[in-house]
């Protein structure tokens, strides 16, 4: 059976974000080889059907150090030509900029993910542009290009990073609509915030824990809760102290890092994401099928999910914690009625467009196409 190698920072997020799409290869009769840092999924991953793991040590998802990086290309190179598998799916900025790279000295195929633009692309101008033309390069080798929203994929076509015809859109990684199933909140005392995300400043952490406290400050009977990872690689994590505090004042309440986020969204009556910018964000997707009315941001990858003619929440400008505080605010007081209706339009949303079953198809008939003839 041909093999389809999939590289991605964390083994977690292949768990989480494609474990669909795992099962999709394997019924299409191929072998699947996982190549990332071992995390505690490992044993989930390899006791699916058909997937095997294979551990690397220089990949993580810190600051991008191009001399320092080129470890990671030998690895990967060392790696692919032992295993020969006939394409490669990279997922990420450094399995895109490096795997293409070994790939390249492999002479494997590869299709790249840029599931988002990420830290490098929303701060350091040089960096940035050291980062484009490590892209430029190394797409020169992928067969493939899929974005997560239109306007990373514009900009990326527009900086001449990739030819426009290998570049395509496929809107997320789809969401599991039977496990995160239409369930109304129960009714309380009290409304219950949920933002769900790493414990990173460009997930909005620190809007959100401002808007809390001036919650708290209003006096309104209102929950706001934490769930997440300290992500302490990412340059963008948020100062662990400015965190305890928020939690010792009783602005937020931190339930710590979870594997599985439904319970929570169960509990809660808006999920909050105050995002400076997603690929196409999971969270939310998860929120909006499970039936729970959404605030995020006006900003690529959250504001495709809050369309003007069926609203499923409210968007704030980013980086706005008195914007954030306001719609808060207002939310507390909509009716049972107005909730339901944003959530009817959330989950029929989800169904229609985002659902595992429409947009795990979109991405076999991506694969299947770029796979080579003489594997098939």
């Amino acid at each position: 059976m041909p093999t389809v190698a999939i590289v991605s920072n964390y083994a977690f997020t292949t768990w989480n974000f494609r474990r669909n799409l795992l099962a999709q290869l394997y019924q299409a009769g191929h072998d699947i080889l996982l190549i990332a840092p071992t995390d505690h999924t490992v044993p989930w991953l390899t006791s699916l059907p058909g997937v095997r793991f294979v551990p690397i040590k220089h990949l993580d998802g810190g600051n991008m150090v191009p001399l320092k990086d080129t470890r990671l290309v030998f690895e990967l190179r060392r790696v692919f030509q032992t295993e020969k598998p006939d394409l490669i799916l990279l997922y990420t900025i450094k399995p895109n900029l490096y795997g293409n790279m070994a790939a390249r000295l492999a002479r494997i195929p590869t299709l790249s993910f840029v599931t988002g633009l990420g830290y490098t692309f929303m701060h350091s101008w040089l960096l940035q542009q050291t980062v484009a033309r490590i892209y430029k390069w190394a797409f020169r080798h992928t067969s493939g290009a899929v974005f997560h929203n239109h306007t990373d994929r514009h900009w990326f076509v527009k900086a001449k990073l990739s030819e426009p015809g290998k570049c395509h859109v496929i809107e997320g990684s789809g969401v599991n609509i039977e496990r995160f199933t239409y369930l109304p909140p129960a009714e309380k005392s009290y409304t219950e915030f949920l933002f769900a995300a790493r414990m990173v400043r460009d997930k909005g952490l620190v809007e959100f824990i401002e808007a809390a406290r001036m919650l708290k400050a209003a006096q309104l009977p209102v929950v706001c809760r934490i769930i997440g990872d300290w992500h302490r690689v990412n340059p963008s994590v948020m100062e662990k102290q400015v965190f305890d505090e928020a939690v010792a004042d009783g602005a937020i309440k931190y339930s710590g890092s979870v594997d599985d986020v439904l319970h929570f969204m169960q509990q809660a009556d808006f999920i909050v994401l105050p995002s400076y910018r997603e690929g196409l964000s999971k969270t939310l997707l998860e929120a909006l099928s499970c039936g729970r009315p959404i605030i995020t941001t006006d900003t690529p990858g959250c504001r495709e999910l809050v369309p003007l003619d069926n609203p499923t929440g409210w968007l704030v400008p980013i980086k706005n914690s008195n914007a954030l505080f306001e719609t808060m605010r207002a939310a507390c007081h909509t009716t049972k009625e107005q909730r339901e209706e944003l959530a009817l339009n959330g989950r029929k949303l989800i169904e229609d467009k985002y659902a595992d079953s429409v947009i795990v198809k979109q991405y076999m008939e991506f694969i299947n196409k770029h796979m080579p003839h003489e594997s098939i």
